[in-house]
């Protein structure tokens, strides 16, 4: 006699990194049971016979009141996440574009909903302004392989931070270098044709380039 086994589910959620004027919003959890009194971005899990961007797009209309193109809503980072009660995909979606005004919609589970730099809330407690090592600066549109230079050395164990703002060169070196970020890393159409990227010490203003297959930990 065989025996039927149930086949393993994972969730799949989905997180909402909204940017505007260098400020990411956030809402605090209220009246959840969960967590309650502490900050999120807009996030929830994928429902039946949706995609990521689609689950991404109801999401922030349910609870903070706007829509939202596809086009405007790029994935920026996956992962996998593992608790004693759950096993669980969460996509990170960055967006800079949207339709109509920003509101809690949901009352009974947030009771604070703001941009904010991170540094306002002491999200970070470090000496240093940053925790980052380096900044990955893209001067393309395209963030395909910026956020895959930023992953590879992550898993090298360096804590890279991805500039996403669409600003000039001039402001996002500024914002480096206000954050005391030691060293940028520049791709732009040069780097991405060339299958290389350039790395500036950002205390000398040395500059150097690097394969893009090559580049390790050691070069940072």
């Amino acid at each position: 006699m065989s025996v039927k086994m149930e086949r393993f589910k994972i969730i799949t959620a989905v997180h909402l990194i909204l940017i505007e004027n260098e400020r990411v919003l956030l809402q605090r959890r209220y009246n959840t049971g969960y967590e309650d009194g502490k900050y999120s971005v807009v996030a929830g899990h994928v429902e039946e016979n949706e995609d990521v961007i689609t689950a991404m797009q109801r999401e922030a209309l349910e609870e903070i009141g706007i829509r939202i193109k596809k086009e405007d809503l790029k994935i920026v980072h996956v992962m996998q996440r593992k608790a004693p009660d759950r096993e669980s995909i969460e996509y990170f979606i960055v967006c800079q574009k949207y339709e109509g005004k920003i509101e809690i919609m949901e009352k009974n589970k947030c009771d604070e909903l703001k941009f904010y730099k991170l540094n306002e809330l002491n999200l970070i407690k470090t000496e240093k302004k940053s925790v980052a090592d380096a900044l990955v600066i893209s001067m393309v549109d395209n963030m395909e392989i910026p956020i895959k230079i930023a992953t590879k050395l992550r898993n090298q164990g360096k804590k890279i931070e991805v500039y996403l703002n669409n600003k000039k060169i001039k402001a996002k070196f500024k914002y480096a270098d206000k954050l005391e970020i030691p060293y940028v890393i520049i791709i732009g159409e040069d780097e991405i044709a060339n299958n290389t990227v350039k790395i500036k010490n950002m205390q000398t203003g040395e500059e150097k380039e690097y394969r893009q297959d090559n580049i390790k930990i050691d070069d940072i």
